[in-house]
């Protein structure tokens, strides 16, 4: 994507439904696609919503390393988030802090984290620690830390506000390809480049737990919002549902005919959407696994898929330079 902002008239939107169809869904009178963002000018990695439910800001991040903030509402790129090198792997939002400030963190190739003030854009810090790529970024939502994982096999925290670390864990046997935090921010789920998708206790700092395995590397976790459950893409192309206090595995989700890359789940718990190499958006009935809604919802791959905090839009992120919002529910 180029320069420029939301395309949301009724003539943009079908210039975008003709590259990108909805191949089924249960719902045929919405229109899905809602808006597309256009600023980027690479393949967009990231895409990340700021967990404060009364903001509408979403931010992305892109394969030379740029980051942009936007408006959901209003299709307006806020600012340029500038400052970091290389590829921008994974990208996180943090809720306020004791100081009401809210930042955004960042990291990919440089083996940095970057930290920008969301309400400025200046980038706070620069922050080394890593000795190789990061590859996941998360916020714990208990105390605003940013967690990242990286090649090294390891988790740093930090703080956000002072950039000091406060915190380092193993992430097992293997690097943690993407991360998440539970919602009452005692664990961390780990999506491993081993295929073992691990539970990391945040208060012990005991080692990771491993739960279970895929056929291929994991690619992404998300918990759901109780925290009962947590969620796993993988290179084997299957979604799979975990039982977080037994371990266990209570459902793989098949369907997608390239890697499961980003998956998400809807506060209620009641529908599971994956973004795919396929270039496929999926959404499944958590319960159940039925396929209730296929979208090719990018010319390229799917690299990135996000929630808003109610649930009702998701984003995607896709090699083709662009972002897409679309209706969560089917």
């Amino acid at each position: 994507m180029r320069r420029s902002i939301l395309s949301a008239t009724i003539a943009a939107m079908a210039i975008a439904l003709a590259a990108c169809g909805v191949l089924s869904s249960t719902n045929q009178t919405d229109d899905p696609l809602v808006a597309v963002f256009h600023g980027h000018e690479a393949a967009v990695y990231a895409a990340a919503v700021d967990p404060d439910g009364g903001s509408a800001l979403v931010v992305s991040a892109d394969a030379t390393g740029g980051a942009l903030l936007w408006d959901r509402t209003t299709g307006e790129m806020v600012r340029r988030l500038e400052g970091a090198v290389g590829a921008i792997n994974d990208i996180a939002f943090t809720l306020p802090d004791d100081s009401g400030r809210s930042y955004v963190a960042a990291g990919g190739t440089s083996g940095r984290v970057y930290v920008w003030d969301v309400a400025t854009g200046v980038l706070l810090h620069s922050l080394t620690g890593h000795s190789g790529t990061i590859w996941g970024m998360a916020s714990n939502p208990s105390d605003s830390t940013i967690l990242s994982s990286g090649s090294d096999r390891t988790i740093r925290i930090w703080k956000p506000g002072d950039g000091s670390a406060v915190g380092v864990h193993s992430s097992g046997n293997d690097l943690a390809f993407e991360i998440a935090v539970s919602p009452d921010g005692r664990t961390l789920g780990l999506a491993g480049h081993d295929s073992w998708v691990r539970l990391l206790d945040l208060g012990s700092g005991a080692g990771p737990r491993d739960i279970g395995d895929h056929s291929g590397y994991v690619t992404t976790v998300a918990f759901t919002s109780d925290g009962e459950y947590l969620l796993s893409g993988s290179t084997d192309n299957t979604v799979q549902i975990w039982d977080v206090a037994s371990g266990q595995s209570i459902r793989t989700i098949s369907g997608h005919s390239f890697y499961a890359w980003s998956v998400v789940v809807d506060p209620d718990r009641e529908f599971i959407t994956s973004g795919s190499w396929d270039r496929s958006l999926r959404t499944f009935r958590f319960d159940t696994g039925e396929l209730v809604r296929e979208i090719v919802a990018h010319m390229d791959r799917i690299n990135d898929v996000a929630m808003t905090p109610d649930g009702r839009h998701v984003l995607t992120a896709g090699g083709d330079g662009v972002v897409r919002v679309w209706l969560a529910e089917p």
